[in-house]
């Protein structure tokens, strides 16, 4: 059976266990951590072909993407022996993370490494930048094409990153194209599937889904715990207690702790990174109220390199808030060094693992007699912690009415329906937000645009750039989002490319010497240099025969006695292109000697 009784079957199974050992383990269950002494019968589940026991909790585990065609994971070496790897076995990072569920089954979280490289030695084959579209496992042990595959379950996106491709079309226009692909995906482990050492997977790339075997170190899992209490906390998000203690002394309380406005925000990343976002306050002493500010998180001790904290100002530039990633897991707390009352300390952040509480905006989680806010307090004080340079300007300015709003309702409301109301409308402004692209490119396109002047270029072809220049500032400075900037740029970009120089005027030609003639024309403002073009007809047949770029005359040599006609064009560079007009009017000579 693939459930056992741990502690009753230790000494009749010669088996590896991971997640349970002599000291007490602190496990999330319910609302709060909880701590379950290790004397006590603890349920496990076997994993993989030698019955790899894990408890409830979550492991890093190693993974890899083997060829399908070569293992299926029953070899002793099938995890370490190169020769079994796959092609695109650079799609996935090396290490996935694995919930264990109560019942048994797993949420397996994978990781693409975006972009990857393709690989076929037999062939001498390797193709880079290729990006993973979807992924989706064979619940069922058969090593079959997606296409005959029964039972298959798409996995869950549930992180993506954008990326920007640039193409150009026949006509030399550029255009950009901003693209979500997948970073972080997930499915289910059900009990048949866990038996084995890995399951079937189809990684889609380019429409062509690849056959391959997702295959596990069971063997070698990696239970992961916070403080030194061991506590298992799954991905989500969390409230916990915090609280400022001497840095010399982490037993004593700081007089800095005033600052901490409530409980932490906690949140879980996939990967079992802690993000914690702390509510600041103003600490009153001897009558005066100041703010915390310039937190810097200390690698390890005080001794170690730091780096700064990212914050939320209030209305009045005052911080409310202070958002960090925890650089030890397994401490029970955090060196910090602190700006209050003018002056900088070292203090110590103890974090309450045992006592994070999962964050809800369900009415179930909620005291049945005593009305909780706890879960909007949370809301408002994750949203807050959002920087609001990282979105734009429009939806920021939505979350910041949504925020304003939850605070209001913190003092109004009056039932349980009243906060799970106020909670689910805030994260909804959180959900709605979209994210700022980045706009570097398109500033220093702009610039360019800028740069140029009105006098050089035909009223038609300047009126165009304008307007793309003020399209793209008032996304610049709306901190639009990456397909916005990049239809703007797109569209500047062909703006300035389809830019025409004035007409060059006066252009006169004359025989200055024997087979020679002389032509000069009319300085256009701003031009980078001029094309002369020569004929001996009037109407048709000119080739460029010079570039001039240092005078407004060109002296053109060994002709023969006959006719010949001339025209000028200016051009401009302009970003690495040069833009041209039209033709000027001719100018004839005739070479007499």
């Amino acid at each position: 059976m693939r459930r056992l009784k741990y502690l009753a079957l230790m000494a009749l199974m010669s088996v590896t266990v991971v997640g349970t050992g002599g000291q007490a383990v602190t496990v999330l269950g319910g609302e709060t951590a909880a701590v379950v002494d290790s004397q006590e019968t603890a349920e496990t589940y076997s994993f993989g072909t030698e019955n790899t026991q894990l408890a409830p909790g979550s492991y890093q585990v190693s993974t890899r993407f083997l060829n399908a065609s070569k293992t299926d994971g029953t070899e002793a070496d099938y995890f370490t022996n190169d020769d079994y790897l796959s092609g695109i076995s650079d799609s996935i990072l090396d290490t996935a993370t694995v919930v264990v569920d109560e019942d048994g089954t797993a949420k397996v979280y994978v990781f693409l490494n975006q972009s990857y490289t393709y690989t076929n030695t037999a062939y001498n084959v390797s193709i880079s930048g290729l990006f993973t579209d979807s992924m989706s496992v064979n619940k069922d042990f058969t090593n079959v094409s997606a296409t005959e595959a029964t039972n298959v379950e798409e996995c869950t996106v549930e992180e993506t990153k954008e990326y920007t491709s640039q193409s150009t079309d026949e006509d030399g226009n550029e255009t950009e194209t901003v693209t979500e692909y997948p970073t972080v995906v997930s499915f289910t482990l059900t009990e048949d599937m866990a038996s084995h050492n890995g399951v079937y997977a189809y990684s889609v790339s380019s429409g062509r889904a690849s056959t391959v075997l997702l295959a596990f170190d069971w063997a070698n899992a990696q239970s992961v715990t916070y403080g030194t209490n061991a506590t298992q906390l799954n991905p989500g998000n969390y409230t916990v207690p915090v609280s400022l203690m001497k840095a010399d002394d982490t037993s004593a309380t700081s007089m800095s702790n005033g600052v901490i406005g409530g409980d932490a925000s906690l949140t879980i990343g996939y990967d079992n990174s802690a993000t914690l976002t702390i509510p600041i306050q103003g600490l009153t002493y001897m009558g005066i109220t100041a703010y915390s500010s310039d937190w810097k998180i200390y690698a390890g001790d005080t001794s170690t390199e730091t780096t700064d904290a990212q914050y939320t100002v209030d209305e009045d530039g005052n911080v409310n808030s202070i958002t960090f990633s925890v650089p030890d897991i397994t401490a029970d707390g955090v060196y910090v060094s602190m700006t209050a009352m003018s002056r900088t300390n070292n203090v110590y952040l103890a974090i309450d693992w045992e006592n994070a509480a999962i964050a809800t905006s369900s009415t179930e989680d909620l005291d049945a007699t005593n009305l909780g806010t706890s879960s909007l307090s949370a809301a408002i004080t994750a949203a807050s912690a959002l920087k609001e340079t990282d979105y734009t300007v429009a939806s920021y300015k939505k979350l910041t009415a949504a925020i304003a709003t939850a605070k209001s309702a913190l003092s109004t409301v009056s039932t349980e329906d009243e906060v799970t109301a106020a909670v689910d409308a805030l994260n909804a402004a959180v959900k709605a937000l979209v994210k700022a692209g980045d706009a570097s490119s398109l500033k220093s396109l702009v610039k360019t645009a800028n740069a140029l002047s009105s006098s050089t270029f035909t009223s038609s072809s300047w009126k165009k750039v304008k307007s793309a220049v003020s399209k793209a500032q008032t996304n610049i400075d709306n901190r639009a989002s990456a397909t916005d900037l990049a239809s703007s740029k797109t569209t500047l970009n062909n703006a300035l490319k389809a830019l025409e120089t004035k007409k060059v005027t006066k252009v006169t030609a004359k025989n200055t010497a024997a087979k020679k003639a002389t032509v000069r024309w009319k300085k256009v403002s701003g031009a980078t240099g001029y094309y002369v073009y020569r004929s001996t007809k009037k109407s048709s047949g000119y080739k460029k025969v010079a570039t001039v770029t240092s005078a407004v005359k060109y002296t053109d040599k060994k002709l023969s006695k006959k006719t010949y006609y001339y025209k000028i064009v200016a051009y401009k560079t302009v970003n690495k292109i040069k833009v041209k007009g039209s033709k000027s009017a001719s100018a004839k000579v005739k070479i007499k000697k």
